[in-house]
Order: C-alpha cells, then sequence, then structure tokens
C-alpha cells in the first residue's frame, strides 16, 4: 500500500509532456529524492527496521536511498549483486516478495517502477520485526501503568485502544502478505496458489467479510474473466458467473475499467446484473481488478454483509492484497508459458528434420545438435567449433554477409535473426542452409548467448530456382498457358492469355474457357472430339476460332496435355496456344495473291540468286513459254534468252547486288518459247532477301501487241507532224496572200481616196470650207488606215522574214518592240548554224516571240526580257525569259497566244515548257527538230 500510494504521489507531480526535458527530469528526481526522504522520517508504520528507497541506473552503477529515515544517496556496482527486488523494479515489474536486501537480512519487499522519472520505488522492512510493534506496545504500556499507575489506567486503556487495533491489523496485513509470498514461491499450480490465497484473503479479521469470495482470470483476447477460486458461492452463481463478459455486472465492469468497486447492497445497485435475481441474501461487495504493471490479469471479488460502508483502509489494503495476487499470477503464468515453450521446442527438435546450435559468446563455444552435425556429414564430437572454425566453412561468396549481419543483429539489442547461406559438407559439396536464432542481452545490454536452428534447403534452393525459371518462362512467352482442374475450370492464365484474350486473370480463374472465349463458329463435333481425346489420357492438337474479350475473333493453334500424377490419374489439363490470327491471314492472303498470280497472263519466276535455276514460276510462264512447270523447273533465264551470256546478265542485276538505292532493273528484250518462236518481252527484276538463299523476282511481260501499237503511233505521229507541218505552210501562205492583197488593192485604193480627198480640199477651200473641213478628216482617216493595212500586213506576214533570214527578223522584232517601251531592256543571241532552216521553223519560231512579247507587255510588268537562239545538230532551241511578276501555273491556264504557240509545237514534233512562280518571272522554252524530209514534206 505505501508503494502505491507514495508512488502514485510522486510520479503525479511529474509533467508527461517534460519526458525529453533533461533538467527537468534531474528536477523531478531530486523532488522524489527528497520526498521519500521525509517519508522515512515521518513514517512508523513500517518499522525501526522498514524503508522506502529509490533506484536508478546511473552508468555501471546502482544508486538509492538506503539509510533509515535519513537518507542519502549510496551506489552499488551494477555487475554486483544487487537484491532481486531492486533488480525487478529496474526491469519495471511491480510485486511483492521475500528476499535478502543488500545487509544479507531476510525482509519482506514490496516495489513499483515509476516509468516517468526512470526509477524504482521500493518498501521494505525486516520479516523479524513484523511482530516487534506490539510488543513494543505492551511494553509501553506496563512502563506507562507503572508512572500513571491506576489513575491513568482507564484512560491509558482507551487511549491505547486503536493503537492496539491498528498495530494487529498491521501485524494481520503483513502475515497475510507474507503467507501469499510463500505460496507464491510453492511448487503446485497456478489454481492451488490463487485458491490457498482466496482462503487466506477471506481470513482477515478486520473487515467484516462474509467468507464468502470469488477469484476470476482474465481473458484478454476474449475480453471476458472466467472463475478459477470461489468460496460459498450458491449453486447457480457459480454456473452464471463462470464466465463474465467485459463490462457486466460488478465484476465485468471494474475488469473493463480496471478500477476498484464497491457496492453496499446487491439488491439495490443497478451494477449488479446477475446476483440481483439469483442471491438469495442481499450483501455488500468490493471488487477490485488484479493487475501486473498495466495488465489486466483478473479480478478479486469478495463478499461484505449489507450495509457495509466503504471504508478507505479497506480499499487500501484490498489493492494491495490484489497487487501481490497479481505478481504471483504474472509469475507463475510466465513459469508455465516457459514450460510449455520449452516441451514445444523439446517435441518439435525431436520431431523435426532442424539441427539445433548454441553459442557461447563468452568462451566463443559453439554446441551443435546430433541431428546438426550429421546434416554436415560429420560425428557428434567429430570436430571442434568455434565462431572462426564455422566461418571458414562457409562458401566464400557469403561469408562476409553472414558475418556482417551476426554482427548486426548482436548490436541491434532485439529482434529474431533469419539468414540463408552456403556451407561446406564434409563431402566436400556446399548445402544452402537457412539459420534462424535468437540471443540473450545482460542488464548491460551485451549479447552473452545466442541460439536456434538451421535447415537444410538445398533441395528447397534448387526447385526454386527450377519453378522461378519454369514461372518466369510461363511469365514471359509469348503463347498463352491455361491450367484447368479436370472438370475444365481454369486454375491458372499466364501474362499472354490476357494480352491476347483480354480477360485478367480474376475474370477467368474459377471459368470455363468455353464460357469466356468460344465463338460459336466451330461445330459441336469439334468440341465432342477433342474431350474423346483428353478422356483418353492423350494429347490433343488444333486450331481453334476463338473471341476475346472484345469480340474481336482469333485463330489460336493449341496443344491440350493431360498432366498425370504417380498413379497415372489425370489432376489437371495443360493447355498451350499460340496466336496465328495473322498466320492464317498471311496464308488466305498467299492463297488468294497465288490465284492473281495464277489468273495474270504475265510470267512470274523466283530463281536462286547464285545458280540462276528457277525455283518458283506462275501459271502465266507456263502458258507463255510452252514448258511444262517440271521442265522451267531445270532451266534458267539464259535459256529463255539464248543471245544473253552469263556474263551480261551479272552485268544487268549488278546494280542489284551492290545493295546500292537500286531497287530494281528494267529492259526490253526477245524471248524464245519451246517451239523456237521469239517474241518481244519487258523485263523487271529485284532481288529479294527475305528468303535464304536470296532469290531474284522477275516479272515479265509480252509486249508484242504493244510493239505494235508503237510502231503504228511512230507512224501516225510521222504522219500527224508532216500533216501539221502542211497546216502551218497554208496558214503562213494565205497570210502572205492576203498581205499582198491588202497591200495591192487595198493600199491602191485607199491611195486614190486621198487623193481624191485633196482634190475636193483644195476646190472647197475658198467657196466652201465645211466641205474643205470634211475632206481634210478624210485624208486624215485615209492616212491612219494606211498605217494599220500596213501594220496588218507586217503581222500577218513579216516581210523581213522573207527578205532578212530568221534572226534579223528576230533580232528587228526585238528592238522595235524595246523601242515602244522606253525603261525595258532587251538582249538578244543567238549560237550556231541557223541559215537555211526550214520555213515553216522560221515562221514558227517567229510568232513564238511574237506572241510572247505581247504576253510580256500586257501581264508581266518587267523591266527586262532575254531571248536566247541556239541549234544543236538537228535540234533548234529558243528560250525567252523575263523578270516579271511571274505567274501561278497551278492556278492559271494558258491564255489563247501560249496554247496557238503549243500547238504549232507540238505539230512539228516538238517541246514547249513554261516555268514561272509568282514574282519570279517566266521562262518560255521551245525546242523543235527537224531532219531533211521538212522539205519534202511542203513540196
Amino acid at each position: 500500500a505505501l508503494v502505491q500510494v507514495w508512488g502514485g504521489i510522486v510520479e503525479s507531480q511529474v509533467d508527461p509532456g517534460q519526458k525529453d526535458n533533461s533538467n527537468y527530469l534531474a528536477l523531478a528526481r531530486a523532488r522524489a529524492v527528497n520526498q521519500v526522504m521525509k517519508a522515512n522520517l515521518k513514517l512508523s508504520e513500517i518499522g525501526k527496521s522498514g524503508e522506502l528507497l529509490l533506484a536508478t541506473k546511473n552508468g555501471d552503477n546502482i544508486e538509492f536511498i538506503r539509510s533509515l529515515r535519513g537518507g542519502h544517496v549510496m551506489g552499488i556496482p551494477l555487475g554486483g549483486q544487487p537484491a532481486e527486488y531492486v533488480k525487478q523494479v529496474l526491469l519495471g515489474q511491480t510485486g511483492a516478495m521475500i528476499g535478502e536486501d543488500y545487509r544479507g537480512v531476510e525482509v519482506i519487499a514490496a516495489y513499483r517502477p515509476l516509468p516517468k522519472l526512470g526509477m524504482g520505488l521500493v518498501a521494505k522492512v525486516d520479516l523479524s520485526e513484523i511482530s516487534r510493534p506490539y510488543i513494543r506496545a505492551v511494553f509501553l504500556a506496563i512502563s506507562v501503568g507503572i508512572v500513571v499507575i491506576l489513575l491513568c489506567a482507564i484512560a491509558l486503556v482507551m487511549k491505547l485502544d486503536p493503537v492496539f487495533k491498528r498495530l494487529e491489523r498491521n501485524r494481520e496485513q503483513q502475515s497475510i502478505l507474507n503467507r501469499m509470498m510463500r505460496i507464491g514461491m510453492e511448487d503446485i499450480s497456478l489454481k492451488d496458489k490463487i485458491d490457498r490465497c482466496l482462503e487466506d484473503i477471506l481470513s482477515v479479521s478486520w473487515i467484516d467479510l462474509k467468507h464468502e469470495g470469488i477469484i476470476f482470470l482474465a481473458n484478454e483476447k476474449n475480453r471476458e474473466l472466467y472463475m478459477v477460486a470461489h468460496r460459498n458461492i450458491a449453486p447457480e452463481l457459480l454456473q452464471t458467473c463462470a464466465r463474465m463478459p467485459y463490462g457486466k455486472c460488478l465484476c465485468g465492469r471494474s475488469a473493463q475499467s480496471c478500477k476498484l468497486l464497491f457496492s453496499s447492497n446487491s439488491r439495490t445497485d443497478e451494477r449488479h446484473e446477475t446476483c440481483a435475481s439469483k442471491c438469495e441474501l442481499p450483501h455488500a461487495h468490493y471488487v477490485v481488478p488484479i493487475q501486473a504493471g498495466k495488465k489486466l490479469l483478473g479480478v478479486l471479488t469478495v463478499y461484505l454483509e449489507e450495509g457495509h460502508r466503504e471504508m478507505e483502509a479497506e480499499k487500501t489494503f484490498l489493492s494491495s492484497l490484489a497487487s501481490a495476487l497479481g505478481g504471483i499470477i504474472e509469475r507463475a503464468q510466465a513459469e508455465e508459458a516457459l514450460r510449455l515453450s520449452e516441451e514445444r521446442y523439446a517435441l518439435a527438435a525431436l520431431g523435426s528434420n532442424d539441427g539445433l546450435w548454441d553459442w557461447n559468446l563468452k568462451n566463443d563455444e559453439i554446441y551443435f545438435s546430433s541431428r546438426g552435425m550429421a546434416m554436415l556429414g560429420y560425428g557428434v564430437n567429430e570436430v571442434t567449433s568455434t565462431f572462426k572454425e564455422c566461418e571458414l566453412r562457409v562458401h566464400k561468396d557469403d561469408r562476409d554477409s553472414i558475418t556482417n549481419a551476426i554482427k548486426q543483429y548482436l548490436a541491434s539489442s532485439g529482434g529474431y535473426f533469419k539468414q540463408e547461406y552456403r556451407i561446406l559438407h564434409k563431402d566436400g559439396s556446399y548445402r544452402w542452409i537457412l539459420m534462424r536464432g535468437v540471443s540473450i542481452w545482460d542488464e548491460s545490454g551485451k549479447p552473452h548467448r545466442f541460439a536456434g536452428s538451421f535447415t537444410d534447403i538445398t533441395r528447397r534452393k534448387k526447385e526454386g530456382l527450377e519453378m522461378r525459371k519454369l514461372s518466369s518462362a510461363l511469365h514471359q512467352t509469348a503463347d498463352t498457358v491455361v491450367i484447368t482442374d479436370t472438370d475444365g475450370l481454369i486454375e491458372y492464365v499466364n501474362p499472354a492469355f490476357e494480352r491476347i484474350t483480354g480477360y485478367r486473370p480474376d475474370e477467368a480463374i474459377g471459368h470455363t474457357p468455353g464460357s469466356l472465349i468460344r465463338s460459336g463458329n466451330q461445330p459441336p463435333e469439334f468440341y465432342k472430339g477433342l474431350w474423346d481425346v483428353l478422356k483418353r489420357g492423350e494429347t490433343f492438337q488444333g486450331t481453334f476460332i476463338n473471341r476475346c474479350k472484345d469480340g474481336r475473333l482469333f485463330y489460336e493453334q493449341k496443344t491440350i496435355t493431360p498432366i498425370k500424377n504417380n498413379r497415372g490419374q489425370v489432376t489437371c489439363y495443360l493447355s498451350t496456344g499460340k496466336d496465328v490470327t495473322e498466320l492464317r491471314r498471311t496464308e488466305d492472303i498467299l492463297e488468294r495473291f497465288g490465284r492473281i498470280l495464277d489468273s495474270t497472263t504475265h510470267e512470274i519466276y523466283l530463281f536462286d540468286a547464285s545458280d540462276l535455276h528457277f525455283v518458283q514460276v506462275n501459271k502465266g510462264a507456263l502458258d507463255n513459254t510452252g514448258y511444262s512447270k517440271d521442265e522451267l523447273m531445270k532451266m534458267t533465264p539464259l535459256d529463255l534468252k539464248p543471245e544473253f551470256s552469263t556474263e551480261q546478265f551479272d552485268k544487268v542485276v549488278k546494280p542489284l547486288r551492290q545493295h546500292n538505292d537500286v531497287k530494281q532493273v528494267f529492259f526490253e528484250t526477245i524471248h524464245q518459247r519451246k517451239d523456237g518462236s521469239t517474241y518481244p518481252v519487258e523485263v523487271r527484276i529485284q532481288l529479294s532477301y527475305a528468303e535464304t538463299p536470296a532469290l531474284f523476282v522477275a516479272i515479265i511481260q509480252d509486249i508484242t501487241e504493244r510493239k505494235q501499237t508503237e510502231k503504228e503511233l511512230r507512224d501516225l505521229l510521222k504522219e500527224n507532224r508532216h500533216l501539221g507541218q502542211r497546216m502551218i505552210t497554208i496558214q503562213e501562205d494565205e497570210r502572205r496572200h492576203l498581205a499582198h492583197e491588202l497591200h495591192d488593192e487595198l493600199g491602191q485604193a485607199m491611195s486614190a481616196l486621198k487623193i481624191d480627198a485633196g482634190f475636193i480640199r483644195e476646190s472647197t477651200l475658198a467657196d466652201n470650207p465645211a466641205v474643205a473641213a470634211a475632206a481634210i478628216d478624210i485624208e486624215q482617216a485615209v492616212e491612219e488606215t494606211v498605217g494599220k493595212i500596213r501594220k496588218l500586213t507586217h503581222e500577218l506576214r513579216p516581210a523581213t522574214l522573207d527578205h532578212l533570214g530568221l534572226v534579223d527578223a528576230l533580232r528587228e522584232k526585238v528592238d522595235e518592240w524595246c523601242t515602244a517601251y522606253e525603261n525595258m531592256k532587251c538582249f538578244f543571241s543567238s549560237d550556231g548554224e541557223l541559215a537555211g532552216l526550214p520555213e515553216v521553223i522560221n515562221i514558227t519560231l517567229y510568232r513564238t516571240l511574237q506572241e510572247s512579247l505581247t504576253n510580256i507587255s500586257r501581264h508581266a510588268g518587267a523591266s527586262m526580257v532575254d531571248i536566247h537562239l541556239e541549234r544543236l545538230g538537228n535540234k533548234v532551241n529558243f528560250l525567252i525569259t523575263d523578270n516579271g511578276k511571274g505567274m501561278d501555273l497551278s492556278e492559271k491556264s494558258e491564255g489563247i497566244g501560249l496554247l496557238g504557240i503549243r500547238e504549232r509545237v507540238s505539230a512539228l514534233g516538238g517541246e514547249l515548257e513554261v516555268n514561272s512562280k509568282p514574282d519570279g518571272g517566266v521562262a518560255i522554252s521551245v525546242s523543235l527538230p527537224f531532219s531533211e524530209d521538212y522539205g519534202e514534206s511542203e513540196s
């Protein structure tokens, strides 16, 4: 009780928010020391030899206050032998015990930790002094009686009676606690210990107990109390209260709140749900939680007479009894758990294939069980083991990692050790070992023992490696992998299945493949045949038309294999599938392509790029050459073109063999049929490296009809060219004739009209000025008309072309046109022999210049014109360029003048080219061929 009360007083003055403030904690500890010193001076309940002391660890020392009611700090080495209760309180335990103190004297001690201060509080008294207070009081009474004699006898008795009662109560309390401590030390079951403790508790004489009570133990997992000891409880209550949930009745409420509860009348207390209906006689209750630290271990319930009043001394005493019970229960449960653990460990060691090891870190000796030594091929005493010897047996690649792992674990002061490594077997091979263990650390935090087990996992490692390889293969393969049970329900699908079908594993597992991907495009007989094969235990292979999750159809080439156990029973089915949709499409395309190739009249040959032998030919080749397929398979392209030598052929295909940008060669030649007849062909050859060896692909077209058509077209073009030349000649003759008519006939008429108008003007000038004025107007009109006739005559037929020749006529035209435009720069040049050209070419070139200059003056907005004429062999080139604004040929069609030039040039078999871009000027290029037959055609 003293420990609980003073411990509460000391800790209540500590602010938990200052736990990280070292200065604050130092002051708080000093204050606690001062309070305990004062308590030792004031308290007399614990006798002359009793004292309160504070203990704490300070480096390698334990410091505590030990002097009787005087108190001063004293230290002893931590490595020494402090009392057991000091060890327990510094480990954070709460309880009471009988043992020797630092003097070697047997004492009874109670203790509790002060975690807020990092200290422990202990109250102790010599066992031999427990009965002294009563004797001392007797002697005191006798002494006083002698002094006061009879006069104060009555007053003395009245005054000492409470003291005697208090001393007797203290003696009884200490006696019960002493007996409970001794019961806790006895080697009996926990139930017997609790039962005997309950009997002692109910024997307390100074509390108005009814010798009725119950002790429950707590089941934290189920959050309920279960009865383990009772006295004089009604049978119906034994059944009702055998198990009590937390929160129900007084006992359950005390367990839930971990607080002492009191009820003065079981009949009227609403909290007393159970007993209110079951108990025949009303009674009062103390219900006290049994705890070890903050852990609830059980509940103590004692019965009192109805109407009993709650007393603080009773509550304090019952709490101390519950605390003592908590220590007994906690220790007994720990011992029982240890015993069961040791039994389980011993059974596990006997029944397992694991080896055991125990490393004494102080002397570096390692013990191995016989099973452990046998795992490495050794007998029990065949080798000695130290850490260094064991380290040398570890595989060199694992040595550093296992050594570092052990060092790190031993430095961690807690946890569980687990590591895999390879160790040398006696036969020279290495075995994979799984090492597991735990260490024990002393109070200074140093490990002194490290023990555990090790398992040979060599087979598991090999199987794991194989399984990882298999799993990796299943996950990475592009083919679908499906495993079903014997009813066809999917148990596993790999990522390829999801990628191809669209179904995730969680969507597929538990379903049949048919319910997910069957398209319905295959008859039921197909699937019946599948199951017939599988039920015979045989492998099925076939192509399925399946449907993806998004509705797309795909072809899958599947192999389904029954997987059997060692008894030959089918346990599941393994299906692997390859998506052959593209292959089927390719085959369909190739099939259609083959039909197309066979339907074409062209000859198609595939022949080896090295020996030139045909490897494939189409039907057109058979029909055109007259050879059979077997005959052509023995031939080369040189057999179809006898005048071609190997060297000549190599020269033709050399650009293809050089891997440059040339993709195909094209030429025309003559082929020979089986019957000896020949025919012209157009040959296109490509070199393909898609196959091994490389292949030439030749497409050959019979161009007999085309050649005939070309000949007819050439003849027609020649005839058309002559007709065009004749038409131009006729047009120019008509123009020349019209020019002569205008010049001779109309010119003479205009001259006569001008003479007549002059005569009228002279005759009427004096008499009739109006007529004279009209005559003048007629003269001017005639003069203008004559000018226009002269210009029109020149346009119809330039006389300079007949008199001066082509070059001078063109130069005169350029000069005349350039003079008309002041800011225009004109350049004219010519090369080659240009005299004696056919007249039709001369007039065509002149008309081209004439029309071009007209267009430049109207549309170009140019400031410079360059004209160049040249003769190259039997061809005349004429180029006219300007620096004007140009024209967009893609948007603007040719005008009538340019179209007339194009028709003239085309009629002569020439070419007209117009090049221009906006703001870049225009270039007109004319190229006219000529030959000696121009004169003949004109004649």
